[in-house]
């Protein structure tokens, strides 16, 4: 969560808009450990992120989020 303190711009962000518009995710790690979570976010505005998750890499992400309006 300290990551996006700099903004939704990360490198390791994915966007992942298939999920839902602006939706990007985050692999966490620490201490030099590969993450096994990950935390769900969007930018909500001018200085805003909304994390919206923080979900382990095992869960069914696309099960935590309503199907995209056409």
């Amino acid at each position: 969560m300290k990551a996006l303190t700099s903004g939704p711009d990360i490198p390791s962000a994915i966007r992942r808009d298939d999920l839902a518009a602006g939706i990007c995710i985050l692999h966490v790690a620490r201490e030099g450990h590969n993450g096994r979570h990950f935390i769900v976010f969007r930018a909500g505005g001018d200085y805003v992120i909304d994390v919206l998750r923080r979900l382990h890499d095992r869960m069914d992400l696309s099960s935590h989020f309503s199907a995209p309006e056409d």
